[in-house]
């Protein structure tokens, strides 16, 4: 009886151990998820939307500030666009942009029919379903990197 409950324990301990392991990991990939780089800047919702594999694809998510200073937004890149631009539709025209400004405890959405980045000459390893590094560069402070999805049109 007594070297069945010490391997009892052992065994307990040991699962204590993985769902530590996990819990931990699980964290690292949720910062990951919403960006990582300046302090006070988070990126929430991204993907990119596919339409045929030689066209651009547009992205888009929320980029919230919850420090107390605008801060602005002045470009994008990603190793599976050739460049990234940012655009917005008025009046149903798409024009181009080169600054977002993000209101102090604030955010901006990027949505369609809006402010949106366009990833210009996507690579052919852009499928739905993969998740592709993108890098928000801001006019001060550290770069922010986040994961987009990427969505096939229709979803």
């Amino acid at each position: 009886m007594g070297l069945r409950h010490k391997r009892g324990r052992r065994e307990a301990g040991k699962t204590g151990a993985a769902a530590r392991v996990l819990t931990l990991l699980a964290a690292v990939l949720a910062v990951g998820a919403a960006g990582a780089g300046q302090p006070g800047v988070r990126v929430e919702d991204a993907f990119l939307r596919l339409t045929l594999p030689t066209l651009p694809a547009a992205g888009y998510m929320r980029l919230r500030n919850t420090t107390g200073e605008t801060v602005v937004l002045m470009g994008a890149s990603s190793p599976a666009c050739g460049r990234i631009m940012m655009h917005e539709t008025v009046a149903g025209a798409m024009r181009r942009i080169d600054r977002v400004r993000v209101p102090a405890h604030g955010e901006v959405r990027f949505a369609p029919g809006g402010i949106h980045l366009m990833c210009m000459s996507p690579a052919t390893a852009l499928t739905a379903e993969a998740r592709v590094p993108v890098t928000l560069s801001f006019e001060t402070g550290a770069p922010v990197t986040a994961f987009f999805a990427v969505q096939a049109i229709g979803k």
